[in-house]
């Protein structure tokens, strides 16, 4: 079945379990990067909110041979089971007052956002061919995070400039968001359940990002962060090596190592490994104590 038959298959399969209560449409939401993903939307006509469950994955499972049931009986689940937003108090969003403690930024490279960016307030670093674009920051739980993209509408609404998103972001995205750095030999632990002997000391790299790890990688940003890493590294300058927009690793500045050659990996893992919609750069950056 090909994917586009796919997609209406589950729709009108929905369609028809739920009755005519339920609206169910598939609806493409604008990723990072320039890419987009199906989406499916399923709401009850009284209720004002949808949880948005992405399809693709749901196409890989079929073509692996799921049955198609299986697959409708999942995806119900997965709807009865969210919490949405109208069961979740939320305050009302209407002025600057009420949305200045929710502020926060996420890090994504510029030059492939450039769509992305001409319809939403930003700040741009193009030092480093990164930007800024800011997020309100609405629930946190077990259940998993809850944050709306701020658009020029919705700051024309607020009476807000760039300069102030930044500056209120700056504040809250550490506070609410709190750094998270671990060495890899760390992280490939906890992953493992245990120490991990693949981890090769004599190359320390360190994994910088949020503590949920979502959208991490602008936590190199917060105030002395990179210079807290690299006391703690014991060095004066790093190496910061963009893993994705989840995440930085650092490692120490050596004359020895090329530039280039660091690039070049960067590069081919980008290509080979991340997701275009997780990738940050393909550059790599240096910090230095002094």
């Amino acid at each position: 079945m090909l994917y586009t038959s796919f997609l209406n298959c589950v729709t009108n399969c929905l369609k028809a379990r739920l009755g005519d209560s339920f609206l169910v449409s598939v609806e493409q939401i604008p990723k990072n990067n320039g890419t987009a993903a199906d989406a499916l939307c399923i709401r009850h006509k009284l209720e004002s909110a949808s949880p948005t469950i992405y399809l693709k994955p749901y196409y890989d499972a079929f073509c692996s041979g799921i049955p198609l049931n299986d697959i409708l009986d999942h995806i119900l689940e997965l709807y009865r089971s969210t919490i949405l937003p109208s069961s979740m108090n939320l305050t009302p969003l209407n002025t600057l007052s009420d949305i200045q403690t929710k502020v926060v930024f996420r890090a994504i490279n510029a030059s492939a956002n450039r769509s992305l960016l001409s319809s939403s307030p930003h700040a741009i670093w193009p030092d480093l061919d990164l930007a800024f674009v800011f997020y309100l920051f609405l629930l946190d739980s077990q259940e998993g995070q809850l944050a709306s993209l701020i658009t020029r509408e919705n700051q024309q609404s607020w009476k807000v400039s760039d300069r102030q998103l930044l500056e209120l972001s700056m504040t809250n995205t550490p506070r609410l968001l709190p750094l998270s750095f671990q060495s890899l030999s760390q992280v490939i632990g906890q992953d493992l359940g245990s120490s991990s002997s693949c981890y090769d000391a004599s190359f320390p790299l360190y994994v910088l990002s949020n503590r949920n790890g979502i959208y991490g990688a602008g936590a190199m940003f917060y105030p002395n962060a990179l210079s807290r890493a690299a006391i703690e590294m014991k060095c004066e300058k790093l190496f910061i090596l963009p893993s994705s927009v989840h995440e930085v690793l650092l490692t120490p500045y050596w004359e020895q190592i090329s530039c280039r050659q660091l690039a070049d990996t960067v590069y081919q893992i980008n290509t080979e490994e991340v997701p275009v919609e997780d990738r940050l750069s393909n550059h790599i950056y240096t910090y230095s104590l002094k």
